[in-house]
């Protein structure tokens, strides 16, 4: 029985043997996919620039070659091996495969910037010890633009603190995503103090950010099967903007604020915060409401004092 041959040129035997060598040299050649989900450059560019060659070769060997038929069998395996390797990427996605957790557990992991260079690990630098004579509390109230208490605002010491080491918070910052979008939508956490992502709305998710120069800082799975994954920060990377990647039109975006030091809360339903036992001096505090409401204001504050203030969001 002859081996057919489409318009492309390619007989089903070549397409298979083609479709066979590009699917594994994706799968293998670069390093197991499932095992580096969130970082597959180098097996895809490498599994599409070899489908040119292995056309070219079979067309050769069966004395059909011709612009036509190259340009056309390189179209259909292009095609055909995007959906088959698309196709294996969902269906571990779904089942939960990630990085560092087979079968759909949790993931425990610090974030990074992936293009930052490398440097030696040095041990990290021990808390600051400040005296009690050198401390302060800051309290006060936020407003948005209508001079209406904020409730659920973040708060924050953005400068001041910066000659001072902080031991990490143990309380974890959970964001959740029920397909509308993480939540809150607002959000602090300490370098080191756990993240935890959930999913619940029984979808695949990640968390994506990129600092204020647009530039991608990472960008985690959120697991399908509703298991927490547990991210660090190594940095403190200030305010980030936060989206998924694989979101529907009706998922908003969020902010992220990543500090070197523990001082950050949440207004009440008032509007009102406090920030007790801060250290005295020139300070800076930022407030951020919603997805784009941010204000400041510098204070400074004489140890074992406490300043009121009023932060007012444009």
């Amino acid at each position: 029985m002859s081996d057919t041959v489409s318009k492309s040129g390619l007989s089903g035997l070549q397409r298979s043997l083609i479709l066979t060598a590009v699917v594994t040299q994706f799968l293998f050649l670069h390093g197991l996919v499932w095992r580096k989900l969130y970082d597959l450059d180098a097996s895809i560019l490498w599994s599409y620039a070899s489908i040119p060659l292995l056309v070219l070769l079979a067309l050769s060997l069966s004395r059909r070659l011709d612009l036509r038929h190259f340009f056309l069998a390189t179209l259909e395996i292009t095609l055909l091996k995007f959906l088959i390797t698309a196709s294996v990427l969902v269906l571990v996605l779904v089942l939960g495969g990630s990085p560092g957790a087979p079968g759909g557990g949790s993931v425990d992991r610090p974030i990074a910037i992936p293009s930052a260079p490398a440097r030696a690990a040095a041990p990290p630098a021990a808390p600051s010890i400040i005296p009690a004579e050198r401390r302060g509390t800051l309290t006060g109230i936020v407003r948005d633009a209508a001079g209406a208490p904020a409730a659920d605002a973040v708060v924050y010491l953005s400068g001041g603190v910066d000659a001072y080491r902080f031991a990490p918070r143990s309380d974890a910052v959970e964001l959740s995503n029920d397909g509308t979008g993480f939540r809150p939508v607002v959000a602090a956490i300490q370098v080191g103090q756990p993240l935890v992502l959930r999913a619940l709305d029984g979808r695949l998710h990640t968390l994506a950010a990129e600092d204020a120069d647009a530039r991608q800082l990472f960008n985690a799975p959120v697991l399908s099967s509703g298991a927490p994954t547990t991210e660090t920060f190594a940095e403190p990377y200030g305010v980030m903007s936060v989206w998924c990647t694989v979101a529907g039109a009706g998922e908003s975006s969020g902010r992220l604020v990543v500090v070197a030091h523990p001082f950050f809360t949440r207004t009440d339903a008032a509007g009102r915060f406090t920030l007790a036992d801060v250290p005295a001096g020139e300070l800076e505090v930022s407030a951020i409401a919603g997805p784009s409401a941010r204000g400041g204001k510098n204070v400074a504050l004489p140890g074992q004092s406490t300043r009121e203030l009023e932060i007012r969001l444009p």
